[in-house]
């Protein structure tokens, strides 16, 4: 055989041998140092094991988040939506599995992770049937992300699990076809869309019950924060929310919210955030009360332009036959920079249109409301209102008031 040959066909066989494991060992130090960084924010790592193959490597981990307050300070310093500190007590002391899965060729940027808790806290975990259900990984959420365009889809596995409780409580627990999609770091993600066909949670006790429903939940979020300036839009939609209990009874239907926020000052949103991330108790509020209020008129007196382009529902029955019809809300306020905030540089349009049956639930509980009725448009089953505030001079359907 050709020596050339011979020496191709080696460093071939050696790439080949070699690129997996070079592959894996690239992926394995960029985990380790996620991990270093989360042992330092409040989890301890209790049990990892890894299982290396030639065309990939599966590892399993086990954290113990021994200091949750830690933990949730980390999280909402990385995160658009923010833990509430009061969940302290409830995490604290849970156990988390995770299962990595990443190709061992550095041309596959798609890593696989599935995230379950084993244990909750011990005051959380005295159920054997739950118990058996998370150590099962009943309650599991997967995700497919790609490390290099950070396109990411992910799912919560189904459940239908029924539970009894040591006090004879008898639980149901439904979610069915819940799935996100988005781009971005996953706890900051640029765009992020999410969709849930049912979540369902039914508690009955002797004779007392209680149900909570929601039926195609859309939500739809995406920001821009490249520039100077942030802006950002947000979605949500469902068919039915239903809260039903021996005491009283509340369903909505057909839900739309649509706002949209852009020209926001990003300087003053990180001095914003910053003030917000260091609340963990009502004292820290107390005291950080009028440092965050000077921050949000600094944020406001730079300049905004909000956006609702829809705030509407369909329906409200209310104690199980009492129908409130619709009710629907459109705005736009643009708030120019003026550091003083003055009422003649600020615009906004304002559509109002609800049923009679809200506006005399409301005139019941507010009478004076009652005199907004002289401005009202009449539309047979509902009211309607144009609101336009410009130039300091504000009008209701065309009708000039004074303030």
């Amino acid at each position: 055989m050709n020596k050339k040959l011979l020496i191709f066909l080696s460093i071939l066989i050696t790439l080949v041998v070699l690129f997996p494991i070079v592959g894996s060992k690239l992926a394995e130090q960029t985990l380790n140092k996620q991990i270093e960084i989360l042992k330092l924010n409040g989890l301890e790592i209790k049990n990892q094991n890894s299982d290396f193959k030639y065309f990939s490597t599966q590892l399993h981990y086990e954290f113990l988040i021994k200091d949750a307050q830690k933990f949730i300070q980390y999280i909402n310093q990385k995160s658009n939506q923010k833990i509430p500190t009061a969940y302290d007590d409830i995490l604290e002391g849970t156990l988390v599995g995770i299962d990595i899965e990443h190709s061992n060729f550095m041309t596959d940027k798609d890593i696989e992770v599935d995230i379950y808790p084993l244990a909750l806290a011990k005051q959380l975990s005295k159920n054997r049937e739950f118990n058996d259900f998370l150590q099962n990984r009943g309650l599991l959420y997967h995700i497919n992300y790609n490390l290099l365009t950070q396109d990411f889809s992910a799912y919560v596995k189904d459940i239908d699990e029924e539970f009894i409780l040591e006090d004879k409580t008898k639980i149901s627990l439904v979610v069915l076809k819940s799935r996100h999609s988005g781009n971005g770091n996953i706890l900051k993600a640029n765009s992020f869309i999410s969709n849930s066909e049912k979540i369902s949670l039914k508690s009955s006790e002797d004779s007392k019950n209680i149900n909570f429903l929601i039926t195609n939940l859309a939500l739809n979020y995406k920001t821009n924060n490249e520039t100077k300036k942030i802006e950002f839009q947000m979605k949500t939609s469902f068919d039915n929310l239903l809260i039903a209990s021996d005491e009283g009874f509340f369903n909505i239907v057909g839900f739309n919210y649509d706002i949209f926020v852009k020209d926001i000052d990003k300087d003053a949103m990180a001095e914003l955030e910053v003030y917000l991330s260091t609340i963990k108790t009502k004292y820290d509020l107390y005291s950080q009360q009028d440092a965050i209020e000077k921050s949000v008129m600094n944020l406001i007196t730079r300049g905004l332009t909000l956006s609702i382009e829809d705030l509407s529902f369909k329906n409200i029955v209310i104690n199980r036959s009492e129908s409130l019809d619709s009710f629907s809300f459109k705005s736009k306020l643009i708030l120019e920079k003026d550091s003083k905030f003055k009422t003649k540089n600020i615009t906004t349009n304002i559509e109002l249109e609800l049923s009679k049956k809200i506006f005399s639930q409301i005139t019941a509980i507010s009478p004076m409301v009652n005199l907004a009725k002289f401005y009202a448009k009449d539309k047979g089953d509902s009211f309607y209102f144009s609101i336009e505030l410009k130039d300091d001079n504000l009008k209701v359907n065309n009708k000039k008031l004074s303030f």
